[in-house]
């Protein structure tokens, strides 16, 4: 499974931020406060973050920088699920 932007093509990773545990999927909700940690719903599993995306319309996901010292972006338009075959 994949998720991308379908304009930028740039996809969704694998984050692990100073607070997680783990690397996670982050996934924000529209409508919330700012782009801060403290609002994104980690997911380790890719297929959950889809579920996510696809249950809150207007959600985004945290996707991968577009060059070496450029920071990382919220999609949450044009996102495409690719499921594998």
């Amino acid at each position: 499974m994949k998720i991308f932007c379908k304009k930028t093509g740039r996809s969704a990773e694998l984050i692990q931020g100073p607070l997680d545990p783990v690397p996670v999927f982050k996934c924000f909700k529209k409508g919330r406060p700012s782009n801060s940690d403290a609002y994104a719903h980690k997911f380790e599993r890719i297929e959950d973050a889809a579920k996510f995306l696809i249950d809150n319309p207007g959600s985004g996901i945290r996707v991968a920088a577009m060059g070496r010292g450029k920071g990382n972006a919220i999609l949450n338009q044009t996102i495409i699920i690719e499921l594998g075959i």
